[in-house]
């Protein structure tokens, strides 16, 4: 996670902590959400926007094959 924290940090800056909190709580107890590849798959889909986190986040909990498919093909 500490790779994944600094990526965060660069591209959210100021509401990194914020993002971290967001992805530490909605991947909390579930395997697939806190996957490393879905968790880089909602941080380049966010693309420095915290409401595409929110947005990536829940979408993941419905099936974070979505999420991974969406950033492949972007």
């Amino acid at each position: 996670m500490e790779e994944m924290e600094n990526e965060i940090r660069k591209s959210f800056g100021k509401s990194s902590d914020e993002v971290i909190r967001k992805f530490k709580d909605y991947s909390n107890g579930d395997e697939w959400v806190s996957h490393e590849k879905v968790l880089k798959a909602i941080l380049k889909l966010s693309q420095g926007n915290i409401e595409k986190v929110d947005k990536y986040l829940k979408m993941a909990r419905l099936d974070p094959r979505d999420v991974v498919m969406i950033a492949d093909e972007s």
